[in-house]
């Protein structure tokens, strides 16, 4: 498989050469066949450190191992001496939101094959570092299906969770008093509505039955076996009153969880890897990580 290291991009400014850094393509062997992944390889590997498995949102329609959110953070991750492996996976097909009376169609890649494919990385990945500590983690619809993969790898569990401005509900939860004053004195006026939430969800499960099944949305689902999680949220983003509701149920239910809010930041920064909210964020996430002994120490 080829070896690289970086590819052209704006947000790159090291270009095409990353001393710290290479990656190769590889595709893993899924139930649902084949699932493309970047292997991301620091120079100097810390052999204390967590290996992290990466998942890119995009409203489980869109998005790629090129997209910033994937590449960017994968790198970033790399730097600090961990591997890291992003996941890209079976997309559903286009839905325009604001089209509503146009219907939702089933689709060969409907849930639960999103999943599959993030959990038959993650295992692969488990199998590849026998001897390391895995991560899993991933952004907006990628933090749905890292959340759900957990929940589906019995005698695997990840170490740690990272679920960065994810959705985890079936229904956009109501919007808290302090949420909406975020999002109002924000700039930011382009929101999920509830409307646009359903229907994202609808597109990703195919049939309005399946949204009756507990196991269908993390939030719902049986929580044994959760790791210690992180939650790194946008602070203009109504898709943190789900991740706040699911944050608070792993609470109650004994996870060791750690809820960030990146102020002044809106859903998807850390697809804009030039923002300050991203440095933020990706400064969360490494000290975080950092502490994960403590907080789930070696067996």
């Amino acid at each position: 498989m080829p070896v690289h290291s970086g590819e052209p991009a704006p947000w790159m400014i090291s270009g095409m050469v990353d001393p710290e850094v290479t990656w190769r393509s590889r595709k893993v062997a899924g139930r649902h066949g084949p699932v493309r992944t970047r292997e991301y390889l620091p120079a100097v590997q810390r052999p204390d450190a967590e290996v992290v498995v990466w998942v890119h949102g995009g409203a489980y329609v869109g998005g790629s191992l090129r997209m910033a959110e994937s590449h960017a953070v994968a790198m970033d991750l790399a730097r600090t001496g961990r591997p890291v492996v992003a996941v890209d996976y079976r997309k559903v097909s286009f839905l325009p939101l604001l089209l509503t009376r146009r219907p939702v169609r089933p689709h060969r890649n409907n849930f639960p094959v999103p999943v599959h494919d993030v959990l038959d990385a993650y295992l692969d990945t488990v199998g590849r570092y026998p001897a390391r500590r895995v991560v899993l983690g991933g952004a907006s619809a990628g933090a749905n299906l890292s959340a759900s993969a957990t929940l589906r790898a019995e005698g695997h569990r990840p170490a740690g969770l990272i679920l960065a401005y994810g959705a985890f509900h079936v229904e956009l939860p109501s919007i808290p008093a302090a949420l909406q004053a975020s999002i109002d004195a924000s700039a930011v006026r382009r929101q999920f509505t509830a409307e646009a939430y359903r229907r994202i969800t609808l597109n990703f499960v195919g049939d309005v039955t399946v949204l009756d099944d507990p196991a269908a949305s993390p939030a719902t689902a049986a929580v044994g076996g959760i790791p210690p999680t992180l939650f790194v949220d946008a602070d203009a983003d109504t898709l943190r009153a789900s991740s706040e509701l699911y944050a608070e149920r792993l609470s109650d239910e004994g996870v060791p969880v750690v809820a960030t809010v990146v102020k002044g930041s809106s859903h998807g920064f850390l697809n804009k890897p030039t923002s300050v909210h991203y440095r933020e964020g990706l400064a969360v996430m490494r000290r975080w990580l950092d502490e994960l002994d403590r907080l789930s120490p070696h067996e």
